[in-house]
């Protein structure tokens, strides 16, 4: 699947279906019965969340409600039995904006942009119902990489813990971890992470690191991500 080029050119990036599944089983821990019996899919099939929309919702035996677009999601015929919806934040803004977000919904996943508390306190004063997960993750760790439950409060939201599947380390320019609080650069290990880039070995080699373990990072294999964080 080809990663939206936000930060470059597009690239294809070559996800193995022993990565899909690792994501699966990460999603049976994110959702529970109830969430899975109406995910709406409102996402392009070309766009990485599709896969946690349709394949993944299916696999566990839920029902997926089709839409064309995040904005369509109150005027389908299958409103009222969407029970999850998976969502970038600028598409919950405008849902809100007009007041049409389906009462029956359970449950709002969160990702793609920077989730900010402001809109997490409108949607919780508006619809005090749905459990509110905030995910991050890019596409060549399949789809997501950590979660958080999102509740009131005050402050930045977090990206959470690494979901089943996945690994997270912070660490420096020589690749060692950093101790709790330090800002560092983001590193993705375990069963998620895609083969590489297609037919860019290069990039692949890159971003891809190949690595012999030693104590203090015991990975054999990690995903650079370019992000900082703590």
């Amino acid at each position: 699947i080809y990663t939206s080029g936000s930060t470059g050119r597009p690239k294809g990036v070559a996800v193995e279906h022993r990565a899909v599944l690792a994501m699966i089983r990460a999603m049976r821990r994110l959702l529970d019965d109830e969430e899975l019996e109406g995910v709406f899919a409102g996402a392009s099939v070309c766009f990485d969340p599709s896969v946690m929309e349709i394949f993944g919702t299916l696999a566990l035996g839920g029902t997926v409600v089709l839409g064309r677009n995040a904005l369509e999601l109150p005027t389908l015929p299958a409103a009222g039995r969407i029970r999850t919806c998976i969502l970038v934040p600028s598409s919950m803004q405008a849902l809100l904006a007009s007041h049409a977000l389906p009462s029956g919904i359970r449950c709002v996943v969160f990702g793609g942009e920077a989730l900010k508390r402001p809109l997490v306190d409108r949607l919780h004063a508006l619809h005090p119902a749905p459990r509110v997960v905030n995910v991050y993750g890019p596409t060549e760790d399949t789809v997501y990489s950590t979660a958080c439950e999102v509740r009131a409060g005050s402050g930045p939201i977090a990206i959470g813990r690494p979901v089943p599947g996945s690994r997270a380390w912070v660490l420096d320019e020589a690749m060692r971890p950093l101790p709790a609080g330090v800002p560092g650069e983001l590193y993705l290990a375990g069963d998620k992470l895609a083969r590489g880039y297609l037919y860019d070995d290069a990039l692949t080699r890159e971003r891809f690191i190949e690595r012999d373990a030693d104590e203090a990072l015991p990975e054999t294999r990690l995903y650079r991500t370019g992000d900082l964080c703590r």
